[in-house]
């Protein structure tokens, strides 16, 4: 009973310590990729950036991860397949500062112009300020093709200082930890091992001392009787 309780532990530990090092690995992938090429680097053909507002709130929601399918080589197509209610992420210069910003909102209205498309974006949580963008400008990175709030929270926990000590040195500290009290555990059975081993020894020497002090016995008991 005990060396299956044992051994379920041994399992249990194994599968914890495998799941933590996914983890680690996980987060400092994600934490290199964001570091080394930013929000504008491609991965599996989309773009992974985070919602810096609530204006698509309620359906898309501030710290959100969204995942922005960028245009391939015929962009054409691209431009041609968007339809009313499709979520773009563009580029659009901030009337207020001049300097252009991301944004992320919905396609409320399109008009085919000469150079293309003109879009007319909204964010579904503001009521009255909208967006043009057009094909023909470069502005557009992308169509937002999937969304998660846990992802997002979770890209910018591991981002931080907190993040980093969870996801990294937490499972390092506990995979030193584990192998400390396996290896103790170890050494402890062996000493067990070599002290029953030595006791085992002892009595064979006793029981094997004791047969021929019998059969001395035995010995003296026949001379006798010759005699």
């Amino acid at each position: 009973m005990k060396k299956r309780a044992e051994k379920a532990l041994s399992v249990i530990s194994g599968i914890l310590i495998a799941l933590f090092l996914l983890l680690a690995a996980f987060s400092l992938a994600i934490t290199i990729f964001y570091s080394a090429k930013g929000e504008d680097a491609v991965l599996f053909g989309c773009q992974y950036r985070i919602v810096l507002s609530g204006s698509m709130a309620p359906e898309i929601k501030e710290g959100d991860m969204v995942a922005v399918r960028v245009p391939k080589d015929d962009r054409q197509a691209f431009y041609d397949n968007l339809q009313i209610g499709d979520v773009l992420t563009f580029y659009y210069k901030n009337p207020a500062g001049g300097n252009k910003i991301v944004v992320t909102h919905k396609i409320i209205a399109i008009k085919k112009v000469s150079t293309g498309y003109e879009y007319t974006m909204k964010g579904t949580a503001v009521e009255n300020d909208t967006q043009t963008v057009t094909s023909a400008s470069g502005d557009i990175i992308g169509k937002v093709v999937w969304h998660s709030g846990v992802l997002g929270a979770f890209v910018q926990f591991i981002r931080s200082k907190a993040g980093i000590v969870v996801c990294m040195i937490l499972p390092a500290l506990a995979i030193a930890v584990f192998e400390t009290v396996r290896i103790i555990r170890i050494v402890r059975e062996s000493r067990k091992e070599k002290k029953e081993d030595g006791v085992s020894e002892r009595d064979k020497d006793e029981e094997i001392e004791a047969l021929r002090r019998e059969i001395e016995q035995l010995k003296k008991g026949r001379d006798n009787g010759d005699e």
